[in-house]
């Protein structure tokens, strides 16, 4: 598929989900495209019933269809849940880290991501983190991406705000950036400051 019909793809689910994706609210939402993707698509079969039953009890019943978007703080309660349950040797930020690496799996499942992704490889990835902020609303209503270019292989990413563990992003990134298998990519936390978040990202070919 060429650049043009894929990019008309992206727009146009984009402005499918839209009516979801824009609610009259400032308070911070993920979009149900990203929990699905996570949260069904990936981890669903991989959760104890024990999860299962606590993601319910903080709001998340995976046996009925899901809210078009759920509250950032909410996001992160079901994440510690699935962490707890899938990295129980692992502290919390590296269970958010392991599941941020997780995400993608379960969203290239869904149209959005599969959209997303494969833009994403046609584009390369210098092309693709320039593009960082347009992607990472696709998720959610309140990511603002401020992109530093050092070199064709090298960028800084500032985000305004991450939720309470940064290394979820983090896990993301590297995990966006692994989808061009010839790199070998290093994504680096330098600035943790609430509520955002400041990584460098770097690339060579293996």
């Amino acid at each position: 598929m060429c650049v043009r019909r894929l990019t008309v793809l992206v727009i146009a689910v984009a402005h499918r989900r839209w009516p979801y994706a824009a609610p009259m609210t400032t308070e911070p939402l993920m979009f149900d495209h990203v929990v699905d993707g996570m949260f069904n698509k990936n981890l669903g079969k991989r959760l104890s019933t024990k999860a299962r039953d606590e993601l319910k009890a903080a709001g998340l019943d995976l046996s009925r269809p899901l809210r078009p978007a759920y509250p950032l703080t909410a996001y992160f309660a079901f994440l510690e849940i699935a962490g707890r349950d899938l990295f129980p040797g692992k502290k919390t930020p590296e269970q958010m880290y392991e599941l941020g690496l997780c995400l993608l799996d379960g969203y290239l499942d869904t149209l959005m991501g599969k959209a997303i992704v494969n833009f994403a490889k046609l584009l390369g990835p210098a092309r693709a983190i320039r593009r960082s902020e347009r992607t990472w609303r696709q998720g959610n209503n309140f990511t603002e991406v401020t992109v530093v270019e050092h070199s064709d292989s090298k960028f800084e990413l500032r985000f305004n705000r991450v939720g309470p563990y940064p290394e979820h992003t983090q896990g993301a990134l590297m995990a966006a950036l692994r989808i061009n298998e010839e790199l070998a990519v290093q994504v680096e936390l330098t600035d943790r400051t609430p509520p955002g978040a400041v990584y460098v990202v770097s690339w060579v070919k293996k």
